[in-house]
């Protein structure tokens, strides 16, 4: 019964879902910039620099907090996207890193490091839990199936910054590279692709009009969004958007 938001000034707050009314704020000090989880009654909220921060849903306190060594070298500065999966907080971070983190007091359990690209190491892409793993992206890398335990299952060679989606055994992925690509979950090979002529994907949605002929819509940074053939990749319209990119 409660709204959660974060905010580019820091300040993270509660209101009530039917009135709209503040219950509470409190300032984290960094800029949020990912997606607040709910998780086994906490609040995790992640900001722009490095940090993760599990609060009290009820008065906003803070229980614990994780800061990571500031990245030096170039950053997208778009992480904080945490997912409670397996009974652990995974999140990723700018320099290239993938952590576990206990629920109850913010320890580190798991940690793998990821460097597929010596400028942008980033993983700002939310984990995702699927069939009884995790699928994690990194920046202009490599798309990853892992273990609950972070060991390698299988990888594909493109990156994103923004989390597959998942359709039945079918994996898409908007890569950073500027192509929507269709996945098979079950031998990781690419059934189909789609590249943009300008911009990267921004945004994907999966529309089951009949089942025959279900369809894609994806966003671009180039102000369009597109609509595509979900089993074949095949373009079926466009249009623009105006200014701004689509999500």
């Amino acid at each position: 019964d409660k709204v959660f938001v974060g905010a580019d000034d820091g300040s993270f707050s509660a209101y009530d879902l039917d009135s709209g009314a503040l219950l509470w704020t409190i300032n984290i000090g960094d800029p949020i910039v990912g997606a607040p989880i709910f998780a086994d009654g906490r609040i995790i909220v992640g900001s722009i620099i490095e940090s993760l921060h599990a609060l009290d849903p009820q008065t906003g306190k803070i229980l614990w907090s994780y800061r990571r060594p500031i990245h030096t070298t170039t950053s997208i500065k778009g992480g904080g996207n945490a997912s409670y999966i397996g009974g652990k907080i995974w999140a990723g971070f700018s320099d290239g890193s993938l952590l576990a983190l206990e629920i109850h007091d913010g320890s580190v359990k798991i940690e793998k490091q990821f460097r597929d690209n010596l400028k942008y190491t980033d993983i700002d892409a939310k984990p995702i839990s699927w069939h009884d793993g995790i699928l994690v992206s990194t920046y202009d890398g490599r798309l990853r199936f892992l273990k609950k335990d972070g060991s390698e299952v299988w990888q594909f060679p493109a990156g994103g910054s923004r989390a597959p989606l998942l359709v039945e055994d079918v994996i898409y992925l908007p890569s950073t590279d500027g192509t929507v690509y269709a996945i098979s979950g079950s031998t990781a090979k690419e059934v189909w692709r789609y590249p943009l002529r300008h911009g990267i994907p921004t945004g994907l949605a999966f529309l089951p009009r009949n089942q025959k002929n279900p369809v894609l819509a994806m966003t671009s940074s180039d102000q369009k969004v597109f609509v595509l053939d979900a089993k074949t990749g095949k373009e079926l319209s466009h249009n623009s958007l105006g200014q701004g990119s689509g999500s």
